[in-house]
């Protein structure tokens, strides 16, 4: 894990799988939440609101928020999600939400994918980590591999640059460095 001057934890790659792998190997439903927090730097509400509807594997898309922003779904990840929908929800209609609590047919709340997440990264050592984490950690490797502030804004959905800017420091002054050299090559 790293922090930047504010303390924030970003974890690794490496880190993020190894909690999404514990999550599969538990349930396919918590594995695809964190996995698409992780792809899609998708908050907890979010999540808990996607419906099938939403879905649009032909474009590789889901469809999230009160603004209804478009977030491309990495391909592998979307066929996860195509099959989970169509095994979990094979008699629901497009209003459906797709991620239900055990055992009913209610909206899985943001406060339980919270508490999945704390659970599931203490079981495997990482402390107490929140989906923010998760999301902090997506928008800091995004922004090392596209240096695209602009971009990351968009994924996030954020509207003001100011608040974007503040993933910046996840990058390290040697990551600087290269990207200095590199535009005189």
């Amino acid at each position: 894990m790293e922090t930047n001057e504010e303390t924030t934890v970003f974890l690794s790659p490496k880190q993020v799988d190894k909690l999404i792998g514990h999550a599969k190997r538990n349930s396919e439903r918590d594995g695809l939440i964190l996995s698409l927090m992780w792809k899609c730097g998708l908050k907890t509400n979010e999540v808990a609101s996607i419906k099938k509807a939403h879905i649009s594997p032909d474009e590789q898309t889901i469809v999230v928020g009160k603004k209804n922003r478009v977030v491309p779904v990495e391909r592998e990840l979307m066929e996860s999600l195509r099959g989970y929908v169509s095994t979990a929800h094979t008699n629901s209609d497009d209003e459906t939400h797709i991620f239900v609590a055990q055992g009913t047919k209610n909206k899985l709340t943001s406060r339980r994918i919270q508490n999945m997440v704390r659970d599931y990264s203490n079981q495997i050592g990482l402390g107490d980590l929140t989906p923010n984490h998760i999301r902090k950690s997506f928008a800091a490797y995004f922004l090392k591999k596209t240096n695209d502030i602009n971009a990351l804004r968009e994924m996030l959905g954020q509207k003001d640059l100011y608040t974007t800017q503040r993933y910046l420091g996840a990058i390290k002054k040697a990551d600087i460095e290269k990207l200095y050299h590199g535009i005189w090559k």
